[in-house]
């Protein structure tokens, strides 16, 4: 890898694993926590550059989730009306995948379709 590749690890934690958040926080920024990414992504993997965690309970906007909670039924209804273009602007977000809605994979997923309707 270039210096100026990146590599980036997002990890949620929901449910019962949410008690032992923030030992695992401590556990992380001390380096416990990037052991075992070394086996995945090399030995620079120990040593981040950065560490960034977000309490998604204590977030204003989000109000606990990390995503927004739409009712069953809703994607099927208006999901492909969601990802239309309006004149020149496309819409991008983990709402408007076609596979994972609601998690990152979704709005990963859902730029690179952005970016191909754009190019295209």
């Amino acid at each position: 890898m270039s210096e100026h590749d990146t590599t980036h690890v997002d990890v949620v934690v929901v449910g019962a694993g949410l008690a032992d958040l923030t030992a695992a926080r401590t556990l992380a920024q001390k380096g416990y926590d990037v052991a075992d990414l070394e086996v995945l992504l090399g030995p620079k993997a120990t040593s981040p550059r950065e560490y960034v965690d977000h309490a998604w309970s204590s977030d204003r906007w989000s109000r606990g989730g990390y995503s927004g909670i739409i009712p069953p039924g809703t994607l099927t209804a208006v999901g492909a009306e969601l990802r239309e273009p309006v004149g020149r602007l496309h819409w991008a977000g983990t709402e408007t995948a076609h596979q994972w809605p609601g998690y990152m994979e979704g709005a990963v997923a859902s730029g690179h379709r952005v970016t191909t309707e754009i190019r295209d």
